[in-house]
Formats: C-alpha cells, structure tokens, sequence
C-alpha cells in the first residue's frame, strides 16, 4: 500500500458508469448499487474504481480550516494557521502553486510560486478562502551575472530555500535564483493550483530513475514535479467544510477516526469564542 499513490501526481478521471455521472460521492447509494452486482466481479470491480475517483474527486473539491489566529465570532473575515486543500495539508510558510492570472502573465505564469503569510477564511453570503504572500519565480542566471530581484537565500521561504540549495549542489556552475516578482499579493482560493514541493524532494518518488538520471547529466532546467492541479478533474465545487473527517464524509465508515498531531486543532476542537462587549 506504501506504493499507492492515487491521483497524486494525475487528475481524477471520469467515472465509467454513465449513472454516477453528475454526481457527488454522497449523493449515491452505494450499498444498493454494490448489491445489484450480485456475483459479477468485473461489475463489481468497475463500481470499485468509479467509487474511489468520486470519493477522490469530492476531497479535491472541498477545504477546511485548522488552529484559528484569530477568533472574532463577529468578523466576516479570520485567519488561520492552516488547511486541508483537497488532499494536501497547507499552512503558513509553505509555498503554493500559482495559476497563470488573467492580464497579469508577468506576475504569475506557470512557474510562480507563493510564499505563505496568511491563510484567510471569509464568511457570509459565500464562504472564500484567501492566501496571501510575495509570489515568486526561478530564474537561471548567466555566470557571474546578478539581478536586483535576487532574494538572498536566508530572505527565502523554507521550502524555496531547500530548493536553490539543493540546484546549487548539484549544479554550482549554474546558477538558479528564486526571483521576487510580486509582493502582498491576494489570492482566491481558484487562483492556487496545490502545494510546491522542492523537486529533489518529490520527484524520486514519482519518477525515481528518470531523475536520477537527469541529476547525473547535470539537467536541471525541467526538474520540477508534474503534479496535477487541484479541481482539474471531473466532479463539481464543494467548498468549505467543517473538518477533515466531515470533508471525507461517507467516504469512509460512519466510525472511523482520524488522527492528527496534536498542533491541529480544527474547528469542533476549539473553545468558542466570545466577544467582550462594553457598557
């Protein structure tokens, strides 16, 4: 099982059973349609594979929000130390994935990248989810050469951090450079493809020998991991969602408990909140 990684590095395809089409995960009733397969293990094994896309599709659709910073009950608007984005857990001084903005390709292209400052949850009429921080892009410099927009290495998010050094190790003779392009930038939630991962990290898990390969041979310019993008696959928006065991829903058994660490504290563990009122 420690090999099985679905739909982490491919978005979810669409279901086979033209019956489950335009449908979410809770909305179908799965004992009696697994009932209806009687002894064909073929359709069986096809409402298997259509279950787990949809089960999939539903968790890359929704988010919720953990370890409030801030706790007004009477503000549109609070901050938060972190999320559950679809499948991966996001939280401040990471970097995310940033889409190609609309009249804005200069600043966000397919390779900016977010530092993270802030994670905000608006409230109201419709519920939002805002990220905050300078965006980002590397950039290989000629040698000897330097630009103003540099961000010295210890100005860096962590996770950028590790990146350059890891690009300065193994190719010293070429240099990469995280660029700063755009500082206290706003994003929707629409705007964040996922969450950036320094490729030394991630893609020998995906593509082990093909990278180490491409380490070997000094080729660094395309080594960065092709993960798919959030919401790219079938299946409709959800949103925001209370926790992380109501974001899985029926998808797992009515008793199953997750674990977290300790550090998170969602929503339903956190004391309420109530505003000091004058006079």
């Amino acid at each position: 099982m420690s090999e099985m990684r679905p739909f982490h590095a491919f978005s979810v395809p669409s279901v086979m059973l033209s019956d489950l089409q335009d449908k979410v995960f809770d909305q179908v009733d799965w004992p009696t349609l697994f009932h209806s397969t009687g002894d064909d293990r073929v359709k069986r094994t096809n409402l298997i594979l259509d279950a787990s896309k949809m089960a999939a599709s539903k968790i890359d659709a929704s988010y919720s929000v953990w370890c409030p910073l801030t706790r007004d009950g009477e503000a549109e608007t609070a901050t938060y130390y972190g999320c559950f984005f679809g499948a991966e857990r996001i939280e401040v001084g990471d970097c995310v994935r940033v889409a190609p903005l609309s009249g804005d390709a200069a600043s966000c292209n397919d390779s900016s990248v977010l530092g993270l400052r802030s994670i905000i949850a608006r409230s109201g009429s419709s519920d939002s989810l805002l990220f905050r921080g300078n965006v980002y892009q590397i950039a290989k410099m000629a040698q000897g050469t330097t630009t103003d927009n540099a961000v010295p290495l210890e100005h860096l998010p962590l996770p950028l951090r590790d990146e350059s050094q890891w690009r300065s190790h193994v190719t010293p003779d070429q240099p990469w450079r995280w660029v700063l392009v755009k500082e206290d930038v706003l994003l929707e939630e629409r705007s964040v493809r996922g969450r950036f991962y320094p490729a030394h990290r991630l893609m020998p898990i995906l593509n082990g020998p093909s990278f180490s390969t491409a380490v070997a041979d000094g080729n660094m310019e395309n080594q960065y991991p092709f993960l798919n993008n959030r919401m790219d696959g079938s299946g409709g928006y959800i949103g925001r969602k209370q926790n992380r065991r109501d974001t899985l829903g029926t998808s797992v058994p009515p008793d199953a408990v997750i674990t977290l660490e300790p550090l998170i504290r969602e929503l339903d563990d956190v004391e309420p909140f109530t505003p000091v009122r004058s006079g």
